[in-house]
């Protein structure tokens, strides 16, 4: 990260995300030596704590739970248990996988979108806007260079866009944008909902009022 601020004539440690610093600090664990002295007087500028405590208890081990789950449903765990770490990994998604629902709800809204085309013999554009009458248009709040991620690892790591049909609660994190300014501004999922529709790539340049996305709002 300090390779890229400085590439654009920023100042060290000046992007750091919550995942870099919370390796810093010690909620990944003990470092293998000590922070600088400039590094400790910006957490402090920052209000930040350095904790000793064990990183696993951020974490409960709710593996036996998913074991369980597989077990009595029937579900094969992978030759090298890939199916059970998927469980684990995204719970609500894998279950809509195993139960046909995700596939359901794909097939009725395209061929809802099919039937309505064929009937109404509507343009592109009027397709396009039946198939987000139902959803949330999530607009830059700036202009600048869209992020799906940044590695807090230290390492160079491609960025993986989210998948559709993600699920959002309202205000969950969506995406960074990184200003003119170096500034990372975080983009919320708005009221929340199913993700339905990707219109920016990483690294695009998108300006203050374009559509990123579109999130279908849950049924009330």
């Amino acid at each position: 990260m300090n390779l890229l601020t400085e590439s654009m004539d920023k100042p060290r440690y000046s992007m750091m995300d919550n995942a870099i610093w919370g390796m810093i600090l010690g909620k990944s664990g003990k470092l293998p030596g000590e922070v600088a002295p400039e590094i400790v007087e910006l957490a402090k500028e920052k209000g930040y704590e350095f904790t000793t405590a064990d990183p696993q208890e951020n974490y409960p081990d709710e593996l036996d739970r998913f074991i369980k789950e597989m077990e009595e449903n029937g579900w094969e765990r992978g030759q090298d248990d890939e199916e059970l770490f998927e469980f684990a990994m995204h719970e609500t998604q894998y279950r809509d996988y195993k139960s046909g629902a995700a596939k359901k709800r794909f097939l009725a809204d395209l061929q809802a979108a099919k039937d309505k085309a064929s009937a109404g013999g509507m343009t592109p554009e009027e397709a396009a806007a039946f198939k987000h009458a139902k959803a949330d248009a999530l607009v830059a709040p700036e202009s600048g260079t869209l992020l799906w991620e940044i590695g807090g690892d230290g390492e160079c790591v491609k960025s993986i866009e989210p998948f559709i049909g993600k699920e959002y609660a309202e205000g969950d994190f969506f995406c960074y944008i990184e200003n003119a300014y170096g500034q990372i501004v975080e983009v919320p999922a708005a009221l929340g909902g199913r993700l339905v529709e990707i219109n920016a790539r990483q690294g695009a340049h998108v300006s203050r009022g374009d559509v990123i996305a579109y999130i279908e709002r849950k049924a009330e």
